[in-house]
């Protein structure tokens, strides 16, 4: 149906009135329906206690290293080592001063130098292909 077809312009008026208002009660209709389906699925949701029991985990009990015992005095007396090799595994070997844990801190100043020694050894790399490029004058 077309508008035109109504001469009077107030039956135009009063036709665009019951067309709004149907339209409108059917979006109050719909948004009625999705609320209480809203509520539906809301109530059937089970609820979530607010405490969660951790799960527990058992560790293995430590065993006591069984002492070893030579099964022949050769095996008892241990090969003698050279003198240069016990000092360098001893110098290898960290001290319990030299294995503390560093700080973020400690971390990040480190991680620093690090960095700005590569940007000097990168410079000097570039600086010396850069000479090499430049033309003999």
């Amino acid at each position: 149906m077309r508008l035109y077809e109504f001469t009077n312009a107030q039956e135009q008026l009063a036709l665009l009135r019951v067309i709004i208002d149907n339209t409108w009660q059917a979006i109050e209709q719909e948004a009625a329906q999705q609320a209480r389906a809203a509520a539906e699925r809301a109530a059937h949701k089970p609820k979530r206690s607010s405490t969660r029991k951790m799960p527990t985990v058992k560790m293995p009990a430590r065993q006591a290293a069984k002492p070893q015992v030579p099964r022949s005095p050769a095996a008892a007396a241990p090969a003698a080592k050279p003198a240069a090799a016990t000092l360098a595994a001893t110098a290898a070997t960290p001290t319990a001063s030299a294995v503390r844990a560093a700080t973020p801190a400690q971390q990040a100043a480190q991680l620093k130098q690090q960095a700005l020694k590569q940007a000097a050894v990168d410079a000097q790399a570039d600086s010396a292909q850069l000479a090499q490029m430049a033309p003999a004058r």
